[in-house]
């Protein structure tokens, strides 16, 4: 069972230095570095005629609060393999990464959203207003402070260069993304995926969007570093997460947690049984909540040919 794999994170994370910043947010130095990923890994088609394929996006972006919250600064990296389908005027993208938010997303990714294209100008239309994410009561997009915009230029339907904003007067997070268009094929999904559980029935899939994360912030408390994989599917419009925290702060708990499938929502903070291992453009999940002997476990497998 994968559930019972050894626990192997394939991203290099190296625990945190103990510290503690209760200054004003500024470009702390004591924080980790996060993983640098390359556009130019990647080879962006040489003809396209309009923006339906295969893209892969990557993009680095800072994390800011004010004095008021436990997180002051942070700075975070990503790589994201999407698709866009449909044609012009009907454009929808695969949408595991919300408005290009780190953490504390999980306003409406999972299957396709739409995008909005005039002209050379196109944005992504991640449904935000009247969510509420924390369970607090309020839209969490609510106030007239609140400035989100998730905007880009298209430079030859085989580029993108947008930036993602989220500023509600308390926290603010920028995220910049070059995004390169590697395949015309609007009908080929990413990769594959299948979801396990103990006398349930297999529950496979196909890939339409996948995210690796990598962040890494001081709070009032200490430093931390955050590794995370998001993905969405063709069929399933239930997304999926899994998370490590590291830190050696003394009031930061390390801890995994992954959800998925609306079956799963497990966290070894309550004593949950979380792993997960990636290699290869594959990951392997496994989970057992606390006091349960339900395993559920799966793979993702990103195998598209210009991936």
């Amino acid at each position: 069972m994968l559930s019972k794999l050894p626990f192997v994170l394939a991203i290099a994370s190296t625990l945190l230095i103990t510290g503690c910043n209760d200054d004003d947010p500024v470009n702390d130095s004591g924080i980790e570095d996060v993983i640098e990923f390359k556009i130019a890994d990647y080879d962006k088609v040489t003809s396209s005629t309009d923006l339906a394929g295969v893209w892969v996006a990557v993009g680095t972006g800072t994390f800011e609060r004010d004095k008021s919250g436990d997180r002051k600064y942070g700075e975070q990296s990503a790589k994201i393999y999407f698709m866009i389908t449909g044609e012009e005027g009907n454009y929808d993208y695969a949408n595991c990464f919300d408005e290009g938010r780190l953490e504390e997303g999980g306003f409406d990714r999972g299957g396709f959203d739409s995008l909005t294209v005039v002209g050379d100008t196109i944005k992504f239309d991640s449904d935000l207003d009247g969510v509420d994410s924390d369970d607090d009561g309020t839209d969490d997009l609510s106030s007239e402070d609140d400035d989100t915009s998730n905007t880009g230029t298209i430079t030859d339907n085989s580029e993108i260069n947008a930036t993602f904003t989220f500023d509600d007067g308390d926290s603010k997070e920028v995220n910049t993304f070059q995004m390169y268009k590697v395949s015309n094929d609007s009908g080929t999904a990413l990769g594959t995926s299948i979801f396990k559980e103990d006398n349930e029935v297999d529950a496979p899939d196909t890939v339409g969007c996948f995210a690796q994360w990598s962040g890494s912030y001081s709070t009032s408390d200490g430093y931390y570093t955050v590794e995370r994989f998001d993905a969405s599917f063709v069929v399933d419009d239930d997304p999926f997460t899994a998370s490590e925290y590291i830190s050696d702060a003394e009031d930061i708990t390390e801890y995994l947690s992954l959800s998925y499938d609306n079956n799963i929502d497990v966290n070894t903070q309550d004593s949950d049984t979380v792993n997960f291992f990636y290699s290869v453009k594959s990951l392997y999940f496994g989970a057992v909540s606390s006091g349960s002997t339900t395993d559920q476990s799966g793979i993702i497998d990103i195998n598209h040919n210009d991936l």
